[in-house]
């Protein structure tokens, strides 16, 4: 099939952007020939500014698609037109975005008799974490332009049939897939503790990627001054805080107040995988989730998570929670004391190191080709 993937991908940074990556070379690994129209710019220059993100970034040739500049969708538009598609695939993740592809994936609502290309969405989020003007006015209004939708948790999946969604096109499930590299990074966390500076014998829970609001930082700081944890156990707050100025400060001098080890900062792949790998125990504190890119990074490293049963989290721990150990979203004294229990146990338990069982990206794959059959027959019957 000739398919067009539209979505932001690398440098901008992200589970989404490696996402999109990731299928593209999927897609092109099965056979497909395959496009990308990636993004010029997702979000006003003021929100970077207030998330502290305000470096230039390189971009490629296909980063045509400008959030905030219609002038920029009739070009991408007409490329999108020019390759001409079996199948456009759009990632889904935030309203910011709903105008653009609108434009792109075309005026008219999805319809059994829709000509043109089957229009696919991948939904990361049914509506956002964080409260966004006329959220669900504009996720309906894309939603509608949708033949199909594909997501990686039930969780998501009931959102959007909460959304009105599912009365007019299939929805797919597939679990998450690895977004970063792995491989021989499980053997290597003697050396993973050494570059992070972990000593000997002690313990290491870990707090790792965008210390956005929905994920719970300040919770985790919480649980932890409750603990009361041993000398030799530490914390670890690794990636970018991103909150506004008097939040992010807030957060910042609680975490010095527990004594945790601050690494803030964006975190490269390698970076990342390596933070995993050195921890005893990933701790995903969410108020909110859909699923999470890490699971899939703790799971195939071998490392415990202990989670909020918060949106679709529990749904990646497919073997009776093997790994994983779960307490309500926002209770701070729970947390606090599995904690303890799986921090100040003899010897740690630590789950085996898990491939990707679930099918992995040529799930994903195997998925879009699915719903486009599905959507050609339809077409076909009316």
């Amino acid at each position: 099939m000739r398919i067009v993937l539209i979505g932001p991908e690398p440098p901008w940074p992200g589970g989404v952007a490696a996402h999109t990556a990731g299928l593209g070379r999927a897609l092109t690994a099965a056979g497909h020939e395959t496009t990308t129209l990636s993004y010029s710019r997702c979000y006003p220059d003021a929100m970077m500014r207030w998330l502290g993100r305000t470096e230039e970034k390189v971009l490629p040739e296909n980063a045509v698609i400008d959030c905030l500049r219609p002038a920029s969708w009739p070009r991408a538009k007409a490329l999108l037109d020019r390759f001409a598609a079996d199948v456009v695939v759009a990632q889904w993740w935030h309203p910011m975005a709903a105008p653009a592809l609108s434009a792109l994936l075309g005026p008219e609502p999805a319809s059994p008799a829709a000509s043109g290309p089957a229009r696919v969405l991948v939904c990361h989020n049914a509506l956002p974490h964080e409260a966004f003007p006329l959220a669900r006015r504009l996720t309906r209004t894309v939603f509608a332009r949708a033949d199909a939708m594909l997501v990686h948790s039930r969780a998501v999946a009931n959102r959007v049939e909460e959304l009105g969604a599912s009365l007019v096109v299939p929805i797919e499930i597939r679990p998450m897939p690895l977004l970063v590299e792995t491989t021989g990074r499980a053997a290597d966390r003697e050396r993973a503790r050494r570059v992070l500076g972990v000593e000997a014998g002690h313990r290491l829970a870990l707090f790792v990627g965008h210390g956005r609001s929905y994920k719970g930082l300040d919770i985790l700081l919480e649980a932890w001054r409750r603990a009361r944890m041993p000398a030799d156990t530490r914390l670890m707050v690794a990636g970018e805080v991103l909150a506004g100025p008097i939040a992010r400060a807030r957060l910042l001098r609680r975490a010095r107040a527990c004594s945790a080890d601050l690494r803030d900062g964006y975190l490269a792949d390698e970076e990342l995988v390596g933070s995993v790998a050195a921890a005893d125990l990933l701790v995903l504190p969410y108020r909110r989730a859909s699923q999470s890119g890490l699971v899939p990074v703790a799971r195939a490293l071998g490392i415990r998570v202990l989670a909020s049963d918060a949106g679709g989290l529990a749904e990646q721990f497919p073997d009776d929670l093997a790994g994983a150990t779960l307490v309500r979203p926002g209770d701070t004294r729970a947390l606090a004391g599995q904690l303890r229990r799986l921090l100040g146990r003899e010897s740690l338990e630590r789950p085996a190191p898990q491939g990707m069982t679930d099918g992995g990206w040529p799930a994903l794959v195997e998925a879009l080709e699915l719903l486009e059959r599905r959507i050609r027959k339809a077409r076909g019957a009316c």
